[in-house]
C-alpha cells in the first residue's frame, strides 16, 4: 500500500531528495522543476534546470496553498485538498516574494487565480501592503491593484 502524502509533506520530501517534480496549481498552470527551498507557506522553484542551454535561471516563489498536486512521476501524484487561507500571516512566503521584487525593482510574473480565472501580470511591484500589492504593468500606462491572498505565484526573470 502506498503512504499517502499531503502536499507538504511531498515538497518536503522533493526538497531533500532534489528530483525535478511537476507542480501543478489549482488553476492548470504546470511548472516542472527541482524544489530549492521551502518555507511554511512558500517555497521556491528552480524551473526546468535541464532546459538551461543558455546559463539562464529561471525560479519562481509559489504558494503552497496554491498547489493542487505534486508529481514525482506519473505513478506518484499528491494533491492537497482544497482550503482558502483567510489567516493574514499565511500568506508570509508570497508577501516576502513580492517586498523582494519591489526592493530589487526586479520585473515578475505574478501569477493570480481569482473569480475562477488564471491571470499572469507581468510588470514591476510598486507597493506591498498587508493584504494587497500594486504592480505597474509592462507595455500599458496603468497600476493594477491585487489581493496577496490571489496570488499563485512570483516568478523572477
Amino acid at each position: 500500500m502506498k503512504r499517502c502524502l499531503s502536499v507538504r509533506d511531498a515538497l518536503k520530501v522533493a526538497e531533500f531528495t532534489g528530483q525535478v517534480v511537476r507542480i501543478t496549481l489549482r488553476s492548470g498552470t504546470e511548472f516542472m522543476g527541482i524544489v530549492e527551498k521551502l518555507c511554511p507557506t512558500a517555497f521556491r522553484l528552480w524551473i526546468r534546470p535541464e532546459d538551461n542551454m543558455n546559463g539562464d535561471v529561471v525560479k519562481a516563489w509559489i504558494a503552497i496553498h496554491a498547489v493542487e498536486s505534486v508529481a514525482f512521476d506519473e505513478e506518484n501524484i499528491f494533491h492537497d485538498r482544497f482550503c482558502r487561507l483567510n489567516n493574514c500571516g499565511s500568506l508570509q512566503g508570497i508577501r516576502e516574494a513580492l517586498n523582494a521584487a519591489l526592493l530589487t525593482e526586479q520585473t515578475v510574473m505574478v501569477g493570480l487565480f481569482c473569480r475562477r480565472e488564471p491571470v499572469v501580470l507581468v510588470g514591476t511591484i510598486i507597493n506591498v501592503c498587508p493584504l494587497t500589492f500594486c504592480i505597474d504593468l509592462n507595455g500599458c500606462q496603468d497600476n493594477r491593484e491585487e489581493r496577496i491572498e490571489d496570488v499563485e505565484y512570483v516568478k523572477f526573470s
